[in-house]
């Protein structure tokens, strides 16, 4: 893996656990109904 690919994965991950500490209880709700659709 290069090194601008750790970064850029590190960032999306960063970014996606920003937005979901920033979703109120009923949009977590329906974030982790929309994982387990996924799955």
């Amino acid at each position: 893996m290069k090194y601008y690919e750790l970064v850029i994965t590190v960032v999306n991950k960063l970014v996606f656990g920003m937005i979901i500490m920033g979703e109120s209880v009923n949009g977590r709700k329906n974030l982790m109904e929309k994982l387990k659709d996924s799955f």
